[in-house]
């Protein structure tokens, strides 16, 4: 590991071990341990270890979310995770921010928003991990990290389950835009095959938590991704090519690779955005394949039920 994800990680620790077992323990709260008031009770003590302005800020979202300005609370805590992500002895609270922004959303029935923010808690959750991962840390705040990758989980599944039929099918893409042919190869073939190794290789690298401080960076995700997106699991593709978008934002090849993941998932505008944005970051073909996307778009929301939404 270098020096300075080894200064990273030795901040981090500092932090947790400062936090304690019962400076992370529950707090009584307003409504206990239920919805997004009991999660923000259980990760005040953490929040706590923030910035003077983190701290206020996440004081305002929790005065908010319990008068029932989930609106305002949101754009508070996207505030805070931003505050957060700019200091290393604070990146680790991110994934929390934004799973709690996920969580107000979801209340709103911003049900596109909320998958945003959560599959992002969720890649921030996969980068954060590892340098979580290579030192000791106390039960309490092991748990909490559990706690906010299993809500997550949870609530980016329901989102899913509420945007599925508002999205063109992959065999819908592959009919309308047959020039791109998108469906993934037979399980037969030599890159499923491949595909299958790379995952099983990973996933067993990831189980065993890369405790002994082992590199989990950008090539890893994207691999993962692209293995994920071959074998059509385009959903959690995506986490994994936005954590190697996270980790390398200059990258064309992995946005090249999130737009892919996008298509595979019938989620044309994102796709479209991430193609434009690797055109962007040098990779000129890319470009072709946004303004085709984007064209595929038009022609499928007109084909849309009235009153639907993406």
């Amino acid at each position: 590991m270098c020096i300075l994800a080894r200064m990273f990680v030795v901040v981090i620790a500092a932090g947790i071990a400062f936090a304690g077992p019962s400076r992370l323990a529950h707090s009584k709260g307003l409504v206990g341990k239920g919805g997004v008031v009991g999660f923000m009770n259980r990760v005040e003590k953490t929040i706590a270890l923030g910035t003077d302005d983190e701290v206020e800020r996440f004081a305002r979202v929790r005065k908010l979310a319990e008068k029932g300005q989930r609106g305002r609370a949101v754009r508070e805590i996207q505030a805070a995770a931003r505050l957060a992500a700019g200091a290393s002895r604070s990146q680790y609270r991110v994934p929390m921010y934004s799973e709690i922004a996920g969580e107000l959303l979801m209340e709103m029935k911003d049900y596109q928003g909320a998958e945003r923010v959560l599959e992002r808690a969720l890649a921030q959750l996969s980068m954060y991990r590892p340098e979580i991962g290579a030192i000791i840390i106390n039960q309490a705040s092991a748990a909490l990290y559990r706690e906010t990758q299993q809500r997550a989980r949870q609530r980016l599944q329901k989102a899913r389950q509420e945007l599925r039929n508002m999205r063109p099918t992959l065999k819908w893409v592959n009919t309308d835009m047959p020039s791109l042919e998108l469906a993934p190869p037979p399980s037969t073939s030599r890159e499923a095959v491949e595909a299958d190794k790379i995952i099983r290789e990973w996933m067993s690298e990831r189980r065993r938590g890369f405790a002994l401080g082992g590199d989990y960076g950008e090539f890893s995700h994207m691999l993962l991704g692209q293995a994920l997106t071959t074998k059509g699991n385009a959903p959690e593709a995506v986490i994994e090519l936005l954590a190697a978008v996270e980790a390398a934002p200059n990258d064309a090849i992995a946005r090249y690779s999130l737009g892919w993941a996008y298509l595979t998932d019938g989620r044309l505008r994102q796709a479209a955005a991430a193609f434009r944005e690797a055109c962007r970051l040098g990779d000129a073909p890319a470009g072709v394949l946004a303004a085709y996307v984007e064209k595929s778009w038009v022609r499928f929301k007109s084909r849309r039920p009235p009153g639907a939404k993406q």
